[in-house]
């Protein structure tokens, strides 16, 4: 039976050791855990004596303390001094109760986010929030949309209705507040709600005969509104659609301007940092349709025409049947509404997809030769995406390269090809033969043709075996 070890042997052990951890408990065994003290940082703590023989030292200098509550309220209150930890500290993961020192909110959080530095969430705009808040905040962005379930947060969906059409739809609270996303039946067709608020004001005011709409003799360039009696056109549009068309609006201005015509540019969902120096571009900061601001379109209206010299009495119309002629002209164009826009436009497809929305694809045949693709429906309807196999491509230019035209190069680069497919493009695959061994396969055409052109892969493995 081994001696039992004396507690001055261990102590001698442990110097040899650890020459910087005295013992406070009496040694018992090595299993038996003692207090020890650190005679670096004072540091005290309970360990096996095993475990210092091994080299454990002490877990304050190392960085391996366990965290009491009182020292993980020292390092918040350093990191964010206006919270105060209201609950007892378990470990980093464990949510613990905090309380703003500012405006008294209390909130459970993870402790390692507020020894990031992450603070008050009612006092950053992260809050929670409840049903009536949200349901306010909603309102208070787009009144039209209406709150059917109970809100949980920011990013699970809730179910809503669009008080326009009746249309109901899922969508998270993050892109119905932060984004702003409308009903997905109403979205906006190519003509905006302030250009068709503003055709459908005139008209009422000036007679339909005055007021023309998407007008292209003027100037060149087609104008969204002109009324030619008196010398005035509007080109309104959001500003996300037209911040990177700022240089066609400037032109169109310019053009007006040696025509005599009066333009008035109009944006609305304005950064308010955006600044114009120019007279005839007005900016407005929110969404007319959304925010219900047609009154400050009429006030616009109005003044324009009083400075054109239109002196007739403030015009006895109902606003809110502008308004809501407006708003119907302004939805989503379904699918026989893009075809007719299509046919006007002399682009020659047959649609056998469903129209979504400008930016989705839908998907077309050509009428000519029976090409079928699915290009965005708003490139398209531009005019910037045709048929590919009838010369035209997607910026408008004809290929310089016919189907013909590229079996005489391949015959040329390699007289074994026969050439089966249609030939596309020069980064599209076709279907070719080799006349030598029959094998077939589908190469880019442009690797047959190019100055160091590939052939048959069955020819070029027999060369390589030297057969």
């Amino acid at each position: 039976m081994p001696k039992l070890k004396s507690n001055n042997d261990y102590i001698s052990e442990l110097k040899a050791v650890s020459p910087s951890i005295s013992i406070i408990d009496k040694y018992v065994n090595s299993r038996t855990k003692i207090t020890v003290r650190c005679d670096v940082c004072s540091y005290q703590w309970t360990a096996r004596p095993t475990d210092l023989l091994r080299g454990h030292g002490c877990p304050r200098c190392s960085g391996k303390e366990r965290k009491t509550t009182s020292r993980f309220r020292e390092e918040v209150a350093m990191t964010n001094p206006n919270l105060e930890v209201v609950g007892e500290y378990v470990n980093t993961s464990t949510k613990i109760d905090v309380r703003c020192l500012d405006c008294g909110y209390t909130w459970k959080t993870n402790p390692s986010s507020l020894l990031s530095g992450i603070g008050c969430p009612a006092c950053g705009g992260t809050k929670k929030k409840s049903q009536d808040e949200f349901i306010h905040a909603l309102f208070s962005i787009n009144p039209d949309i209406k709150v059917l379930e109970q809100y949980k947060n920011n990013s699970t969906k809730i179910s809503v209705r669009c008080l326009r059409c009746g249309y109901e739809w899922r969508a998270t609270p993050h892109n119905l507040i932060d984004a702003r996303s409308r009903c997905p039946k109403c979205t906006h067709s190519s003509t905006s709600f302030i250009e068709q608020f503003i055709v459908e004001w005139l008209i009422r005011v000036l007679g339909s005969e005055s007021v023309v709409h998407r007008d292209t003799t003027a100037i060149g360039l087609e104008l969204d509104i002109f009324v030619p009696k008196l010398g005035i056109a509007f080109e309104p549009g959001s500003w996300h659609w037209h911040k990177n068309k700022l240089e066609g609006d400037a032109l169109k201005r310019r053009l007006c301007l040696e025509k005599g015509i009066r333009l008035i540019t109009i944006y609305d969902k304005v950064p308010e940092k955006e600044m114009f120096e120019e007279k005839d571009v007005v900016l407005y900061p929110y969404d007319i349709r959304v925010q219900k601001k047609s009154n400050q379109l009429e006030q616009l209206l109005l003044s324009v025409l009083n400075e054109q010299g239109w002196d007739l009495a403030f015009p006895n119309i109902d606003i809110n049947d502008v308004v809501n002629d407006a708003y119907k002209k302004s939805v989503k164009t379904d699918t026989d509404q893009f075809i007719k826009k299509l046919v006007s436009k002399g682009i020659d497809v047959d649609v056998f997809g469903v129209y979504k929305s400008s930016s989705s694809r839908i998907s077309v045949r050509c009428k000519t030769c029976g090409h079928v693709w699915s290009p965005r429906a708003d490139t398209l309807l531009s005019g910037n995406s045709r048929c590919k196999i009838c010369g035209i491509s997607k910026n408008g230019k004809a290929h310089t390269k016919s189907h013909e035209t590229y079996i005489s190069e391949v015959r040329q680069k390699n007289p074994s090809i026969i050439v089966l497919g249609q030939y596309i493009k020069a980064s599209e695959r076709i279907h070719v033969r080799c006349r030598v061994w029959g094998r077939e396969w589908n190469p880019v055409a442009n690797t047959l043709i190019r100055k160091n052109s590939s052939a048959c892969p069955e020819c070029g493995r027999i060369k390589k075996d030297g057969r």
